[in-house]
């Protein structure tokens, strides 16, 4: 009787929201009705049938069909990405490498064969987050680079002098944004609990947000160009990170692989012993790669 209660007075909200809305409220409502559902309804989510509805929503779709990015991990790609790509250490667990029912998946691979950016459940931490990332150190370092001699500077420059590359960002983030309310579809429990943790402005925000969290419609900044290119490795159709590669390829990079890159991410070849070594990455990872160092002496 209570979830019968509960369900009709969401119902109703929801009703209501709908005939106050005008036509293209309607057609928010129906292709983003996460956006109506009530905050109180959110941070505690509704009673549901265990007989007739599952908590969550199947894995079965997991990694979605049509990608780049096809299959799960490795448990040796894995262990690949969370030592010599992110330097995790051994006990640290990490969020986004989660081994749930819907593991991180690789995008491309180099030609070592190893994953240079990963997919990602949106909700593999506990809030809403993105859904991809680049971890090949050999594209990390190159980007890097490539971003302190003015590379942000080129692609922005050319956003506000054309309308047709302002087009394709917002092109970009809204296909980013479908995508991840693709993959977080019938899982409103998941959603409510995230939502509790991030609160109604911040959760909102994550929702509809594009790659690298940018605002949809905000066209005068790409933002990073790392986020860019881990996007086309693994969605693809990111026209910015298609550029960034080919510009690092007119720059003499093996965006594929190097002959040499292959040893750092072989995990059966002591990081010591690697003919090529990582020096590129965020703070959080230069802090981490500096205890690997000192691991290794």
């Amino acid at each position: 009787a209570a979830t019968s209660v509960a369900l009709a007075v969401a119902a109703a909200e929801v009703a209501a929201a709908a005939v106050a809305a005008t036509t293209g409220g309607i057609a928010a409502l129906v292709a983003e009705p996460w956006r109506w559902l009530p905050v109180a309804r959110l941070r505690r989510p509704l009673p549901r049938c265990r007989r007739c509805t599952p908590l969550a929503s199947s894995a079965a779709d997991w990694p979605p069909a049509g990608l780049p990015a096809e299959t799960p991990l490795s448990a040796e790609e894995m262990r690949c990405v969370r030592e010599r790509h992110l330097l995790l250490r051994h006990n640290k667990e990490s969020g986004i490498l989660s081994t749930s029912a819907r593991p991180p998946c690789g995008g491309r691979h180099c030609k070592h064969g190893w994953p240079q950016a990963l997919l990602l459940d949106p909700l593999s931490s506990g809030i809403v987050n993105d859904l991809s990332r680049l971890t090949c150190p050999l594209l990390v370092e190159a980007i890097d680079h490539y971003e302190r001699e003015g590379g942000m500077d080129e692609f922005n420059a050319r956003l506000a002098e054309d309308e047709s590359s302002r087009t394709e960002l917002r092109e970009i983030n809204q296909a980013y944004r479908r995508l991840r309310e693709d993959l977080v579809r019938g899982r409103e429990e998941e959603l409510g609990i995230a939502q509790a943790k991030m609160g109604p402005h911040g959760f909102r925000g994550a929702m509809t947000a594009g790659v690298a969290k940018m605002t949809v419609e905000k066209t005068s900044d790409v933002k990073c160009l790392h986020a860019h290119v881990g996007d086309e490795l693994t969605r693809g159709g990111n026209e910015i990170g298609r550029r960034v590669l080919e510009t690092l390829e007119a720059k003499g990079v093996e965006t594929q692989g190097s002959a040499l890159c292959g040893d750092y991410c072989n995990i059966a070849i002591p990081v010591a012993d690697a003919r090529w070594k990582f020096h590129g990455g965020k703070n959080h990872v230069k802090k981490r790669r500096s205890i690997q160092k000192r691991q290794i002496k």
